[in-house]
């Protein structure tokens, strides 16, 4: 009697007490289940040591405060009296629900200043003002260059809120986001169309419509669950026990990460919880059809109990740290949720493992014996498809290779053509809201969607001096002529500004004045008249300049492109000595695409080369473990291809699913492999030890096959582009796996091992 029967049989033994005791582990557990930090914020995906981190820090101790909340109005015009009440009611929303902020700018409080003592007066949120009186502020404000087209567009059908926010309100990110969310709902805006915009608004928006995806995912995930289990175990206990191995796993290692304050981002929650809830019922799968076939034969559960155990722990621990060694392999990318999933995932799967074998056992064993049912076969159907595929594959080898081979070679020309790109639209897609919104935002002629900040350092002459801004305006003109910039702004347009109104807004002083001296004088002025708005574009010493770069499209690949234009436009107008800096949410995203590429070779390599040598040690055989790895390259290769001719891009999802696929598709490896090479060894006889290899394992492995593929498409009831695409690589990749395993290795098996042999 070896040790795994001992143990096995301790478990039955003290049934009652390992199901309470797993049982207390999850109520203990439970509780943090509730204190799991939720998040979707772009600083949360990077490393506390990283670079980005620090230029970011770098620049918000530069120029503080540039977070800010938005509203788009939309309407027939924003200057008339209806538009204008709205405007203003909408402005003392924003300052109720922010004090400590700055000033709301807006068409209905334009500043005095700029508009030749010209403004809006309200009672209260009626607007007092003649009509005459705002012909004359529409006439004046048109005439501004820094007014017309930032808060209102050229054909008055758009308008721009914008409240600058504390330094406060700008770290609590969520609670500022939904507090404007919350505020300025239930406003009847009439015929007017509102957007409320800023990153908080969206921020807290995205984290609750996919916190609401994400929960019909897993709802379905879990009717799908328990749908498979009632229709492959067919056994009450069989079901229970499957649900209560999930379950525990679940509440088990997410409940420890809640007391512990792990940050969860919401958009890779799904990955590990469907993918222990498909490993969970695999595991049970092979533990009952061994149970099953014991009891069949003896009609004693709890021997059966301990047999199953028996013959299948020793496997399934095999599989497991194969798919845990490639999941662990995410810790190679540089990007903290990835991470989190791979290591998730790893002690999700390695906790599912000890459930299976402690709490999924210890129910079946709670029962009465029966009387034994001998020569009954509870998969008949099968077995004849089996039979089938064996004479085939005797008869037809080279065929099946010449068609796995097509395959991986189409597949390769789909790998070549894979792009990592990070792009909002195509991996969020619009059938969330707030991204038909972000879309609309974006689209708009005066909102603010996607930006970059650059601040550019003279630390010798600064920017106090006539030449550097005339560079700097040199650097505004070339750099918004570069593709997918939409528009450049610095502390040109408020030099511009205070031109334009000190000469009564003729239009030969539209534009910076070419007197050196003139130049000076105005930079002089500038400090007197608009201190706050010097600030946000340079800082006290003048040796930073800010420039405000706003961006039309959502792609990192194409923003990369644009980041390394506009590098090199910086360093061509600017003395030798100049330093530049990029910070913002976007310029984050544009450098992901490195963290990528990176870590997807390092993590897809790692894996590779820890399976290889994990399979060449449990098959004791270097060219047993190379044959094994054949099936496992094939399915990331189908995958691959999938994504690359389907013009799918790698961002952060579906990069994932290599690793994944390669880890899980190693299970039917080990197990279909190890039984045949074992039988093989007893009769020499390779149709024979195949046809019961297919007889033995096929069935389980077809089990688990399809519970997986069935998890994954799963996540089609998402309305998120990438977890749907996610679901579809990842359910072709373990089909693919399946067809290797059941049709290639075989062949591959006769023609090299048996041949050698």
């Amino acid at each position: 009697m070896n040790y795994i029967t001992r143990a096995a049989q301790r478990i039955v033994k003290y049934r009652f007490y390992v199901i309470v005791f797993v049982l207390a582990v999850s109520a203990v557990c439970l509780p943090g289940l509730f204190r799991l930090n939720i998040t979707v914020d772009i600083q949360d995906y990077f490393l506390e040591d990283d670079p980005i981190l620090t230029l970011q820090k770098d620049y918000e101790a530069l120029f503080p405060g540039n977070e800010f909340i938005g509203v788009l109005v939309e309407s027939d015009d924003v200057f008339s009296r209806d538009s204008l009440e709205l405007i203003n009611e909408l402005g003392e929303i924003l300052k109720e629900a922010f004090p400590g902020s700055g000033e709301v700018l807006s068409p209905a409080s334009l500043p005095g200043s700029l508009t030749g003592g010209r403004t809006a007066l309200f009672d209260g949120n009626i607007l007092i003002s003649t009509p005459e009186e705002m012909e004359s502020l529409r006439d004046a404000a048109s005439a501004s260059p820094l007014i017309n087209g930032t808060y209102f567009s050229a054909d008055y059908k758009e308008a721009w809120i914008i409240l600058p926010l504390s330094e406060k309100a700008a770290e609590d990110v969520f609670d500022t986001g939904q507090a404007a969310w919350e505020a300025l709902q239930g406003i009847d805006s009439g015929g007017i169309r509102l957007t409320p915009a800023g990153v908080p608004v969206f921020a807290y928006r995205k984290q609750v419509e996919m916190l609401a995806d994400l929960t019909r995912v897993l709802v379905f995930g879990a009717v799908a669950a328990l749908f498979l289990s009632v229709i492959i175990l067919r056994s009450f206990q069989g079901v229970v026990g499957t649900l209560a191995v999930f379950i525990c796993s679940m509440v088990v290692v997410l409940g420890v990460q809640g007391w512990m304050g792990v940050t969860v981002d919401s958009a890779f929650m799904a990955v590990p919880i469907l993918l222990t809830m498909g490993v969970s019922i695999g595991y049970s799968v092979h533990i009952h059809r061994f149970f099953l076939l014991s009891l069949d034969l003896t009609g004693k559960r709890r021997e059966s109990v301990v047999t199953a155990l028996t013959r299948t722990i020793r496997p399934i621990f095999f599989t497991v740290i194969t798919t845990v060694a490639a999941l662990l392999s995410f810790l190679l990318v540089s990007i903290r949720p990835i991470r989190w999933v791979g290591l998730t995932s790893s002690v999700s799967i390695l906790t599912a493992f000890v459930m299976s074998v402690l709490i999924f056992p210890a129910i079946l064993a709670v029962g009465r014996d029966r009387v034994p049912v001998k020569g009954r076969s509870r998969r008949a159907l099968l077995i004849p498809l089996f039979s089938g595929v064996t004479k085939f594959l005797t008869a037809r080898a080279g065929l099946v290779l010449l068609f796995f081979l097509l395959a991986a070679s189409a597949a390769i020309v789909g790998v070549f053509r894979l792009e990592v790109d990070f792009d909002a639209v195509k991996m969020m897609g619009t059938r969330l809201p707030h991204m038909s919104d972000q879309l609309r935002v974006g689209e708009s002629e005066i909102a603010v969607g996607e930006y970059m900040n650059l601040v550019i350092t003279l630390p010798d002459e600064g920017f106090n001096s006539a030449d550097s801004i005339y560079l700097l305006d040199e650097l505004e003109n070339r750099v918004s002529t570069i593709a997918g910039v939409r528009r450049v702004r610095s502390v040109t347009g408020i030099l511009r500004e205070i031109n334009s109104l000190m000469h009564r807004r003729a239009a030969s002083f539209a534009g910076l004045p070419e007197n050196p001296v003139s130049m000076e004088a105005l930079i002089r002025l500038m400090e007197g008249l608009l201190p706050e708005e010097r600030r946000n574009w340079l800082d006290d010493r003048y040796e930073n300049a800010r420039v405000f770069i706003e961006i039309t499209d959502f792609s990192s690949k194409k923003i990369e492109l644009l980041i390394e234009k506009v590098e090199d436009t910086v360093v061509d107008v600017f003395p030798s000595d100049v330093g530049l800096m990029f910070s913002g949410s976007t310029y984050q995203v544009a450098r992901m695409n490195q963290y990528i590429t990176r870590g997807l070779i390092r993590s897809i390599t790692t894996a590779l080369l820890t399976i290889s040598c994990l399979m060449i040690l449990v098959f004791r055989s270097f060219k047993w473990g190379l044959i094994a790895m054949i099936p496992n390259v094939f399915p990331v290769l189908i995958a691959g291809g999938i994504l690359g001719l389907a013009g799918i891009p790698l961002e952060f999802v579906t990069m994932t699913a290599a690793p994944i696929i390669l880890g899980l598709a190693v299970d039917d490896t080990i197990h279909f492999m190890s039984f045949l090479k074992d039988d093989l060894i007893d009769t020499g006889n390779f149709p024979v030890s195949l046809q019961r290899a297919y007889h033995s394992v096929g069935t389980a492995i077809t089990e688990t096959t399809v519970i997986l593929c069935v998890t994954f498409l799963v996540f089609f009831i998402s309305r998120i582009n990438s977890i749907r695409y996610m679901g579809l690589i990842a359910a072709a990749g373990m089909t693919a796996a399946y067809l290797a395993d059941l049709l290639v290795t075989p062949v591959l098996v006769q023609r090299f091992i048996k041949k050698s042999s």
